[in-house]
């Protein structure tokens, strides 16, 4: 049977725990400090768990009162949310979208997946946060992400108020710098058995499929450098310490920027990008100019 929670005594817990005082509540509320108290004790012997620690004279939120102000954070937000749709005054860019980005993911991959929507809406603040896709699920689920940018889908078991929009894919291109491409170059893609080779971590969907491509082909390269962080690879690629795997779509600007020159495609080695929202109806407007741009700009790019 549901918990029938008592709204103004959730209100009053939150205000308490932005305060940090019921002293601080109570001006804040106009409200005697004695009857805030009782509104707690009687959500904590609803919810059957403390709320908070006492510290001298100020409160300290317990472990369950952490997450119950989590889930009021957003409740509450929310309630603004609709009073000024129903009013009619609601404005989707009055606050920044906040934005998950998988720390796997090329920065440039990145910028190419948000330029449409920082130009079509540029009175809009984007908030980037780069964390692991679990931890960003978690976030999105508790609306306090808008978006999640990834390299791979989320779990089964993600949250069934989210949506998962395939917002393109690209090939996948060995880029050296110009010494090592040039040896290289001849007999690709066997000549990478036993070259140096900077490839990303082992957790990454992208060294899965390199693993993959690797050993059907029976080629054992030389790993030399392995990280998370591509652009780490590509600084490591420019002093010539290794053949790095570029996405297709951003070969030319990262041969560019790191004076490297391109070795040879890997046919069949696609990476994949997801874009993962919060789904409302409408769809925020920044995150269909995302993912309908993204679509159109990566079709290009599929070998």
């Amino acid at each position: 049977m549901p918990l029938n929670i008592n709204f103004n005594h959730l209100y009053y817990f939150w205000c308490v725990a932005r305060h940090g005082s019921v002293t601080a509540a109570a001006r804040e509320l106009r409200v005697a400090q004695p009857s805030i108290s009782v509104q707690i004790k009687q959500l904590e012997k609803t919810l059957g768990s403390p709320l908070f620690h006492r510290i001298g004279r100020r409160l300290s939120l317990t472990d369950t009162g952490t997450t119950v102000q989590r889930y009021a954070d957003e409740i509450f937000r929310l309630g603004n949310d609709l009073v000024s749709a129903a009013s009619g005054n609601h404005d989707p860019f009055a606050v920044p979208i906040v934005i998950g980005i998988s720390d796997a993911m090329p920065k440039i991959v990145i910028r190419t997946l948000l330029s449409p929507a920082l130009a079509a809406h540029p009175g809009l603040a984007y908030v980037c946060r780069e964390w692991r896709l679990d931890n960003m699920m978690t976030e999105l689920s508790m609306r306090r992400m808008d978006l999640v940018l990834s390299d791979s889908p989320p779990p089964a078991a993600a949250s069934r108020d989210t949506i998962t929009y395939n917002v393109g894919a690209t090939g996948t291109v060995i880029c050296a710098a110009p010494a090592l491409a040039r040896k290289l170059r001849p007999g690709f893609p066997q000549s990478l058995n036993g070259a140096p080779m900077l490839l990303p971590a082992d957790n990454t969907v992208l060294r899965n499929t390199l693993n993959t491509w690797f050993e059907a082909n029976k080629i054992r390269p030389k790993v030399v450098i392995e990280a998370e962080d591509r652009s780490l690879l590509h600084h490591f690629a420019a002093s010539g310490t290794g053949a790095v795997a570029v996405a297709e779509i951003t070969a030319d600007e990262v041969a560019a920027q790191f004076q490297l020159d391109r070795v040879g495609p890997l046919r069949g080695v696609k990476e994949f990008y997801y874009a993962i929202a919060v789904a409302r109806e409408p769809q925020h407007p920044a995150v269909e100019t995302i993912c309908g741009e993204a679509r159109r700009r990566f079709q290009a790019s599929v070998a």
